[in-house]
């Protein structure tokens, strides 16, 4: 066995908030939807969170997401599953995920869950980390009358120094917009899952792993 292909590590310690927008809409199949909470829980696992979150250390903070057409335009058609301060601990974070996160159906509106998360989230957050990112894991395109606030959005959090990086779930989507909406160089901000087999939840542990090391 060659050394240090293990997977299993030290979780890394990277001064940064990290905002999760999960899609909730009908583009995802149950069972790759199931498998979003296993990829999410694979993501806490890489990073030291802060037990201080209303606090000020260099150690991470999570929120989490959920956007849907069948949520109220009034809230962003956003459900915030959990926010920067609410946890102290991984552990706290995974049964929020696979307690409170639930597949609702209706179409994507990342378009407005992107603003929401930019505006009212991580970029206002109090006690903010030096590092700020969103990873937003989309499974079908943004409607091309939603495209052009979604690109402005996008334009406008890149420019503030959020660093923006998709995971794609089956292929219900453009490469083209991913590739518009990512942050560069985009061969290390995009993760393409197409359907989510086991194989593919180690590939991206990998991917997250060394994309935080070179924020750590």
């Amino acid at each position: 066995e060659c050394e240090g292909t293990n997977l299993v590590s030290a979780p890394q310690e990277v001064d940064m908030d990290l905002a999760v927008i999960v899609d909730g809409s009908r583009s995802i199949l149950a069972d790759e939807y199931e498998g979003v909470k296993e990829v999410l829980g694979s993501v806490l696992d890489q990073i030291v969170v802060s037990n201080q979150p209303k606090g000020a250390d260099r150690h991470a903070r999570v929120a989490v997401y959920q956007q849907s057409s069948t949520y109220s335009e009034a809230q962003s058609c956003v459900k915030v599953i959990f926010d920067f301060q609410q946890f102290p601990n991984r552990n706290l974070m995974k049964r929020s995920i696979y307690e409170n996160l639930k597949q609702t159906g209706g179409s994507s509106r990342l378009d407005l869950a992107m603003e929401y998360t930019i505006m009212q989230g991580i970029l206002t957050a109090p006690r903010g980390r030096k590092n700020k990112m969103v990873l937003a894991i989309i499974g079908e395109d943004t409607a091309s009358q939603d495209r052009a606030k979604l690109d402005l959005i996008s334009r406008m959090a890149k420019c503030e120094g959020v660093v923006l990086f998709t995971l794609t779930v089956g292929n219900h989507f453009s490469t083209a917009q991913m590739e518009e909406l990512a942050s560069y160089p985009l061969e290390q901000h995009i993760i393409h899952l197409g359907h989510l087999k086991h194989g593919e939840h180690e590939y991206t542990q990998r991917f997250m792993r060394t994309f935080f090391h070179i924020l750590s």
